[in-house]
């Protein structure tokens, strides 16, 4: 898939933000929390420039918040068909804020000589200057300065990767949001942000 402009990136982030402010299924606190803990990630951390992986996917500038929109749209169409019960703004938080703890994982290093002389950036490495905690506990430990998850999107952010990890059986009992998220960020990761890396 072709990277969007990033005026395209941030337009379609901004509407999802007034959906979840417009939305009936969240109270006024729900929104006012929501748009405290946005507003945190926009100001004072990488939530909007920040790669998304070293190498994987998305692991360019932007990236994480272009795959973190990409998990939004794919998530609300799995969720028409497979779990209409859920609250369209659950499936939005979840996709919205899943990856929300790698803000501050990757860092860009300098270009080597070769990189200079063909215009490449410096490759994408892990951040060494902050401490090493795995990218959905950081999520959930941001998200929780602000904003009051339900435990059925809790287990969603914390049990995501559960095609990536063979260590958590817990997933199986997490309910049909966390399966959801799963599946798109999976299907975000290697049909959307780029096929075939």
């Amino acid at each position: 898939m072709k990277r969007l402009p990033r005026e395209q990136v941030l337009e379609k982030y901004n509407k999802i933000k007034e959906f979840l402010n417009a939305s009936d299924e969240l109270s006024v606190e729900q929104k006012e929390d929501l748009a405290a803990l946005l507003a945190h990630l926009e100001n004072n951390t990488g939530w909007l420039t920040a790669p998304c992986s070293t190498r994987y996917h998305a692991s360019y500038e932007g990236g994480l918040l272009e795959h973190s929109l990409n998990c939004v749209n794919t998530i609300l169409k799995i969720k028409r068909v497979l779990a209409p019960d859920i609250k369209d703004t659950s499936a939005v938080i979840v996709g919205l804020l899943h990856d929300v703890g790698k803000y501050c994982a990757y860092t860009q290093k300098e270009p080597t000589e070769r990189q200079q002389q063909f215009g490449y950036p410096g490759s994408i490495t892990m951040n060494k200057s902050v401490p090493h905690m795995n990218h959905e506990d950081r999520s959930l430990w941001m998200i929780s300065k602000f904003y009051d998850l339900s435990e059925e999107e809790f287990a969603s952010i914390a049990f995501h990767n559960v095609f990536f990890r063979s260590d958590d059986n817990t997933f199986f009992d997490a309910g049909k949001l966390t399966g959801l998220l799963a599946m798109a960020d999976y299907w975000a990761c290697v049909f959307i942000d780029e096929p075939g890396n």
